[in-house]
């Protein structure tokens, strides 16, 4: 199954869906001494990084120049920024020189709005298309983390992630599965970024979630009035 994503310039480009729904262990076991205690399911641990949104002015002396920087629109509401260039010469990277540390651009930054175009993904990367001089107002989403045994059972999650990704977007939790009774915390259209400590591309991080069956899973919360459905 495909669908359209945001590639760097904004075009439209064919993205994959992946579904984690197969109960595959892992042939080598996770060594556990990197886990305090033995577990079935723990409460998400929220990271030291508190959440927080600010606004960002990004000017273009030339419309066809790079941001510098992959972003994907899965969310539909907003536009995720999944890598940030080390690029001296692109948009983002000078913006960056001038900004405060806390309010540079990052890689896991989510786009809620563009020159007050917000709530629709396409919509906002139209605007990424056209206009030279942005403002963009940017959400820093928490990380939570908890841990979980599979036990030889589906995950029971619809993950989605796009080429460049370096995340899954989390598209449903179906009833019954691990993650709706061992990792409750977990919700549709969270982020998982790091898998048993280990950040990587979506297709590294999906490859652990299925391989492995002891799993410490890292993910970012997206902004709540942007939450979706998907429980059941």
């Amino acid at each position: 199954m495909f669908s359209c994503c945001c590639t760097e310039t904004v075009e439209d480009s064919i993205q994959a869906i992946a579904v984690v729904s197969h109960n595959v262990l892992t042939s080598e076991p996770l060594d556990m001494e990197q886990f305090s205690t033995p577990f079935l399911r723990s409460e998400a641990r929220r990271s030291q990084r508190p959440s927080m949104v600010f606004e960002a002015i990004l000017r273009k002396e030339d419309p066809t120049a790079p941001f510098g920087w992959h972003v994907d629109t899965l969310h539909g509401k907003g536009i995720f920024i999944s890598t940030v260039l080390q690029d001296a010469s692109t948009v983002v990277s000078r913006y960056n020189l001038a900004a405060p540390q806390k309010h540079r651009i990052q890689e896991g930054d989510f786009l809620m709005a563009i020159n007050g175009v917000s709530g629709s993904a396409n919509d906002m990367a139209q605007e990424l298309r056209v206009a030279t001089s942005l403002l963009v107002t940017i959400h820093r989403p928490e990380r939570l983390r908890a841990t979980c045994r599979k036990q030889g059972e589906s995950l029971g999650l619809d993950l989605k992630y796009s080429v460049s990704s370096k995340s899954l977007h989390v598209g449903s939790i179906r009833e019954g599965g691990v993650a709706q009774r061992l990792l409750p915390d977990l919700r549709a259209g969270d982020r998982i970024v790091k898998v048993n400590g280990v950040r990587g591309t979506a297709v590294a991080l999906l490859q652990l979630l299925t391989d492995q069956d002891e799993l410490e899973v890292t993910w970012m919360r997206m902004p709540s009035f942007f939450s979706e459905t998907g429980r059941g």
